[in-house]
């Protein structure tokens, strides 16, 4: 697999992230693989979870309200 860079524009830290989740500004969209969910020791409070391979069919669906913070593996 080839990782490939996000431009800065499109990462935000942990501690803002928090801070949008916490004001209800954003919502956490768990991407996780399902290999990857198999090993996680917690997963992030509240969050929705998608497979990644649900990602695109789902996404039509998806709240427009609030900002989306993607984890993904």
């Amino acid at each position: 697999m080839t990782e490939r860079a996000l431009p800065a524009d499109v990462l935000i830290s942990p501690a803002d992230a928090r801070i949008r989740i916490e004001r209800g500004d954003a919502i956490v969209l768990d991407l996780i693989g399902d290999d990857s969910w198999a090993r996680l020791e917690a997963a992030p409070k509240n969050a929705l979870r998608i497979p990644p391979s649900e990602f695109r069919a789902r996404l039509p669906g998806l709240p427009r309200e609030r900002e989306l913070l993607s984890l993904c593996t």
